[in-house]
């Protein structure tokens, strides 16, 4: 069975299903304080993110947003993952306090 790619790793796949279960406004509050981590980070997004939408087949497709925030988190190392993971969940976590 093949998994997701989130799935490798379980601080990831937290930050990924608490990102996918909250509202969208704190989907968009996200995106926007992991752009500027990415930003921070310089961690740079590559061109392929111009072709959002081309296989609109997973739950972040529908929002560019998430789709750029999500596939740019995807390409980083596993430290990175693991480490901007902390942050999104940190982030959520902060906002429904």
């Amino acid at each position: 069975m093949s998994k997701r790619w989130y799935d490798s790793e379980t601080t990831v796949s937290l930050a990924v299903s608490m990102l996918k279960n909250a509202s969208p406004d704190m989907q968009d509050s996200v995106c926007e304080f992991v752009t500027k981590l990415f930003e921070k980070k310089d961690i740079k997004k590559s061109d392929k993110f111009i072709v959002f939408k081309v296989f609109d087949k997973r739950w972040y497709d529908e929002k560019e947003n998430l789709y750029n925030v999500l596939e740019t988190l995807r390409c980083c190392t596993d430290s990175e993952k693991r480490e901007i993971s902390l942050s999104i969940i940190n982030h959520l976590c902060n906002i429904v306090k």
